[in-house]
């Protein structure tokens, strides 16, 4: 946002004050990005940490995940990437059929995702996948 389209927004403030036009119209934007270099920092830093693991089935595994992460954040918030002109509808649909795709590469490996974090079972309220007790 630029200093002239906030001087505009403040001078529309009307009886209130520049400060109250700052915190509804501003306000609202910082958090926003906040919020989004947030998203970024957790999946820079997962990606990052991604090319240390030896293992390359634990590798496969976690950088589906890394790329269901990243999709996820992408679909959640769409309309500012199409607001910057960094993506179209098409494009869109393209990565919510990644999404699927991936969900289909991470299903044998659900469980095993699930049960590392050490989640009682009645807290998670969702069958996950089609898996017998051992």
């Amino acid at each position: 946002m630029s200093i002239k389209m906030m001087l505009k927004m403040m001078e529309k403030a009307g009886e209130h004050g520049p400060k109250e036009a700052w915190n509804k119209h501003v306000g609202v934007s910082i958090t926003e990005a906040s919020i989004a270099h947030t998203y970024y920092w957790t999946f820079k830093t997962f990606l990052d940490t991604l090319i240390k693991v030896q293992d390359e089935n634990i590798r496969s595994v976690l950088s589906n995940l890394c790329c269901l992460y990243g999709l996820q954040r992408i679909i959640d918030w769409p309309i500012g990437y199409f607001e910057g002109g960094f993506l179209n509808g098409e494009q869109l649909e393209i990565i919510l059929n990644a999404k699927e795709h991936i969900f289909t590469l991470l299903k044998p490996d659900l469980l095993g995702l699930v049960e590392s974090f050490k989640y009682n079972d009645n807290a998670l309220r969702s069958d996950l996948v089609d898996a017998k007790p051992l």
